[in-house]
């Protein structure tokens, strides 16, 4: 047994995600992101987190005497990579408002927990903290999910996994890299890469398999597109991605975002996508679309600082 593959097995269960946040007496905040986080008690009603002691602000946590939990809402990814890597002021990156006691409870979130620290139990290279929730509240948002080292989005998966009675699974991509997005080009003419697959399979474990390679790797991201096709039956789903390089030449070119509005494109709905992912990439808040070729609806989940 190693500590990767322990952690790798960890990683198996399926968890949401939190910020957790203190103050200390001379007014200095902390905050960091975990999913070690659970309800203990109903009565009295009482919750743990478990900070490490990796943590630069572990010794805040070990000795606080209030903590915020909040739950990140969907869409809240980039928050949650505030609160696990950014090494300057975390809190002037999000929107957030205080508490009674001055706990800051971020805007937007599905839920939190206003809690007075019941105890702190050394546990091996972490601390278990439990909390009196004294105060919560939470709104109509789902959660957002983390497994395997990665985020998902149920409302989202749900949409783009749900059985239909087409006989093919279209799936494509709109992979980003340094301010590019991958096309494939066929003379003078471009379209988002895609690929066939069985409807049994899912969308996402279809275009995962496509975009593996030795010489390249990606990170496969929200649902951005789903939608039926009327002539064909198919389902095609289309999902955001990222890469830090690597050999896509087999897939096609990359074209600057500055170049996507002038570039030759047949394909309306491709167009369509394109068109709505500057939209999107802009103001840093992606919608998923759900309907057919021709109409549908976009759906925007609470922002929070994404």
């Amino acid at each position: 047994m190693t500590e990767a593959t322990l952690k790798q097995a960890f990683g198996k269960f399926l968890s949401g995600v939190t910020v957790i946040t203190t103050v200390d007496d001379t007014g200095k905040r902390y905050g960091f992101t975990a999913n070690s986080f659970t309800s203990v008690s109903m009565d009295p009603p009482l919750v743990s987190v478990c900070p490490g002691k990796f943590l630069s602000s572990f010794s805040a946590f070990a000795s606080c005497k209030r903590f915020v939990v909040n739950i990140l809402a969907e869409g809240q990814e980039d928050i949650s990579n505030v609160f696990a890597s950014f090494k300057g002021d975390r809190f002037s990156q999000i929107d957030w408002h205080s508490d009674a006691h001055g706990g800051a409870i971020i805007d937007g979130a599905a839920a939190w927990f206003s809690c007075e620290t019941h105890a702190s139990i050394p546990a091996g290279d972490h601390v278990i903290l439990i909390g009196r929730v004294d105060t919560f509240d939470a709104i109509q948002a789902p959660g957002l999910g983390w497994s395997a080292g990665h985020y998902f989005n149920l409302t989202q998966e749900r949409a783009a996994g749900r059985a239909d009675h087409s006989s093919t699974s279209q799936v494509g991509v709109l992979l980003e890299h340094n301010g590019a997005l991958l096309l494939s080009k066929s003379n003078d003419t471009y379209a988002l890469p895609y690929f066939s697959g069985e409807t049994r399979i899912s969308p996402r474990q279809i275009l995962a398999e496509n975009l593996k390679s030795p010489t390249r790797s990606a990170t496969i991201r929200q649902s951005f597109s789903v939608f039926l096709s009327d002539q064909s039956r198919s389902r095609h789903s289309y999902f955001l991605a990222t890469t830090e390089g690597g050999d896509f030449s087999d897939l096609g070119v990359w074209v600057d975002f500055s170049d996507l509005p002038h570039i030759h494109i047949t394909n309306q709905t491709h167009r369509d996508m394109i068109d709505r992912f500057l939209v999107e990439q802009s103001v840093g808040h992606f919608g998923l679309y759900v309907g057919d070729e021709t109409s549908g609806d976009i759906h925007h989940f609470d922002k929070g600082n994404t």
